[in-house]
């Protein structure tokens, strides 16, 4: 791939991850533990993709139903894996914030080599929608189960299955929306807003908890 397409294929993800950094101030998490969370998440593309060429056999894809069915769950569950087996066990994994810290991470990985496979596939102009578009969709969906699991790692009770329904719901709703042309694309412009407004709401919410939390043990 010329080095002019990486680059424009990173620059989204290079956003996202000032953003990241610059929400994480208040208690700063071990950088090698947010590099090999990105990379794993990477990695969990391959998952999804296994999941879904298997999902291919029992449901024609490009159906709406392959979307909401296998898309969706696939994807998520693939983050959800990440997750749960290395985010989960880490001992930095230890604040309210971390749950949408460490989701976004993740998801921000799976979304980045995700769109280096679409623009091998369909070129470099496909950025300009899922540069953005896509990469905060996956960064909203898988929120809510890093949300779930923090929660549940610091109380010792709760599951992050209903997040991850949720998530895998949401996501197939997203993939869905935008296959079926001019009605699906009216319909998901307001579902879009929402969930942008959503996700920036969360990350605020849960970053100022653990300004408290943190300001309350100081003192």
């Amino acid at each position: 791939m010329p080095l002019i397409i990486l680059a424009i294929v990173l620059a989204p993800s290079f956003f996202w991850i000032l953003y990241f950094l610059h929400m994480d101030k208040y208690e700063k998490e071990p950088r090698k533990v947010l590099i090999y969370t990105f990379i794993f998440g990477m990695l969990s593309t391959f998952i999804a993709m296994i999941l879904e060429i298997m999902g291919n056999y029992i449901i024609p894809s490009k159906s709406i139903a392959y979307f909401l069915l296998i898309v969706g769950p696939a994807e998520e569950f693939a983050k959800f894996y990440v997750l749960r087996n290395y985010v989960y066990k880490q001992s930095s994994f230890d604040e309210i914030s971390d749950g949408i810290l460490y989701a976004s991470i993740v998801a921000l990985g799976f979304a980045t080599l995700e769109n280096v496979f679409y623009i091998l596939h369909y070129g470099v102009k496909i950025i300009l929608l899922r540069g953005f578009i896509s990469i905060l969709g996956h960064l909203t969906f898988t929120s809510f189960i890093g949300i779930a699991l923090i929660k549940k790692k610091l109380s010792g009770k709760g599951s992050a299955l209903p997040a991850l329904l949720l998530a895998a719901g949401l996501h197939g709703l997203f993939d869905s929306f935008l296959s079926t042309g001019s009605i699906g694309v009216i319909i998901f412009v307001p579902f879009f807003i929402y969930i942008a407004i959503v996700y920036f709401k969360n990350f605020k919410r849960y970053t100022t908890i653990s300004k408290i939390f943190k300001n309350r043990d100081a003192g």
